[in-house]
This record gives structure tokens, C-alpha cells and sequence, in this order.
């Protein structure tokens, strides 16, 4: 299946990620990797020597999937302290949780930064 970005695509539209090694979930990991997306959706994850032509004008990203995990880490424990506000308003005094940010939640309850049971 090959994928073309149309000419008329914006920069932020179009994503390459490069990395040194790449695990993609549940195939082999990658070295020496690029992925490209192009509105959300993944057109390419393999070697960057086996980049296609169309592709390699497509500057790599300046920031590190650690940036990324960060980021996505601060905006599920955003989430869960308004969902944790939001039982605590139901009535509820106690939650059983399953993993997760529950524990990180907990300490900023203790501590006094977030209303909690």
C-alpha cells in the first residue's frame, strides 16, 4: 500500500519521529528507525534507509519520545484529578484503583494539593 502526502499539506500535518531504536508493539524492534504520520495516521514505521523518496523531505521532529511521555503523563494525572474531584462530588469516599495515576494522586491528596476522601 503506498501512501502519498499531497502537495498542499501543512507542516503540522506531517510528522517524522527518527530513533535510534524503535519498538513497534508487538513486531521486532527497529534500529535506526523513522516513523512518519501524516494527519494522525502512521504511513511509514521502518529503517531510515528504507524511507521512501516522498518522505525524506519530511524534517525529523526536535523532540524526544521522553518529551512526549512527560507531557502525556501530566495530561492523565490533569484528567484523573478532575475525575477524582468529580466521584468525591458523587458521594464517593473511596476508590479501588486498578493502575494508573492513583498512587501520585493519593500523595497530592495527603499533601494537601487536591481535595480527596
Amino acid at each position: 500500500m503506498k501512501h502519498l502526502i499531497p502537495a498542499t499539506a501543512q507542516p503540522s500535518e506531517t510528522i517524522r519521529n527518527d530513533a535510534s531504536l524503535l519498538i513497534p508493539g508487538r513486531e521486532e524492534p527497529i534500529k535506526n528507525a523513522s516513523l512518519v504520520a501524516y494527519k494522525n495516521k502512521i504511513e511509514f514505521v521502518g529503517e531510515k534507509n528504507a524511507l521512501p523518496d516522498h518522505f525524506k523531505d519530511v524534517m525529523p521532529t526536535t523532540y524526544s519520545m521522553d518529551d512526549i511521555s512527560q507531557t502525556l503523563s501530566a495530561l492523565a494525572s490533569a484528567r484523573g484529578a478532575r475525575d477524582m474531584a468529580a466521584t468525591l462530588n458523587a458521594g464517593f469516599t473511596s476508590v479501588r484503583e486498578l493502575g494508573g495515576y492513583g498512587i501520585s494522586l493519593s500523595r497530592a491528596v495527603e499533601e494537601a494539593w487536591l481535595p480527596g476522601p
